[in-house]
């Protein structure tokens, strides 16, 4: 066989060939000692006391190791991007945090284990499931970072960073800054005088829950036969009497005592069918988590 009657076949062997030569010059020109990053902390109960003998590992790859009497660890050889962090230990709640690493650099953080199963469950755990790092340090947060992961339909979920690039003097504002159909209505002038409306929430038919950390807001007495009381949602006028006045708008006055900048997270749930087990009781629920 020569090259001048299979011309076509020996361009795509010649081809292939210098593929190959590029391949191997490719390979040969990585560093295989290329550089990880490292993590370092402690791992503590939510009393500050260490928790000896937690393993830390990063999900999906060999890097594992247990904490000293101190609760200290050095975990390197990490691969740099981003991974998932598991920490665990028999007779506490694991964590899963995300972190991003560049190449050759260290990281510390205090990790907060909380009491929980005895079981040391296997699972699977993407860097979007997973909580910042950046909040290892507590468990305060974890119920948001686990509803945020779910996606649940008809939430809002808003972070200090995202109240930061909105100018809002009153935490009420952003419900309608926020929440897609939702508005503020200001009946009169001064205090007491605005009402959160939402899309699918008449004053007939139910309320929006309130919780501050975990902890419900009360309603005052007569808060439901208050939502029976008509008029024009365009008028600036109050409703008749002060009373009723004062029942439409204590939401909104129970949230006007968080300052904005005060706010971690929130999450606001729209329509009975989406709020969570742990907010229902209204046909909306808005949740503030402080700092």
């Amino acid at each position: 066989m020569t090259c001048h009657v299979l011309s076509a076949l020996c361009r795509l062997l010649l081809l292939l060939a210098s593929a190959n030569a590029v391949g191997l010059a490719a390979a040969s020109a990585q560093d295989p000692q290329a550089p990880t990053a490292v993590m370092l902390g402690r791992v503590i109960s939510r009393a500050g006391a260490p928790i000896a003998e937690a393993e830390v590992s990063v999900m999906g790859t060999p890097a594992t190791i247990l904490t000293d009497k101190t609760g200290s660890f050095r975990l390197g050889g990490i691969p740099p991007g981003t991974q998932v962090l598991r920490v665990r230990r028999i007779g506490f709640k694991g964590q899963f945090l995300h972190v991003t690493l560049a190449p050759g650099t260290t990281r510390g953080s205090d990790i907060m284990l909380d009491p929980g199963p005895q079981v040391l469950a296997d699972i699977t755990v993407r860097a979007s499931e997973a909580k910042p790092i950046e909040f290892a340090w507590t468990t305060k947060y974890d119920d948001f970072f686990r509803r945020r992961a779910l996606g649940l339909p008809g939430g809002t979920f808003i972070s200090a960073e995202d109240i930061k690039r909105r100018a809002a003097l009153h935490t009420y504002e952003l419900i309608e800054q926020f929440v897609p159909g939702a508005r503020v209505v200001v009946h009169c002038i001064g205090s007491e005088c605005a009402e959160i409306q939402f899309p699918r929430c008449s004053r007939a038919v139910g309320y929006v829950g309130a919780w501050v950390d975990g902890k419900r807001l009360p309603r005052s007495p007569g808060y439901d036969k208050a939502h029976q009381v008509r008029f024009s949602s365009t008028s600036r006028r109050a409703p008749e009497g002060s009373a009723a006045r004062k029942r439409l708008t204590e939401l909104a006055d129970a949230l006007d005592q968080i300052n904005p900048s005060e706010i971690q997270f929130m999450e606001v749930y729209r329509g009975i069918g989406s709020i969570p087990g742990e907010f229902s009781g209204g046909c909306g629920a808005i949740a503030i988590w402080t700092k």
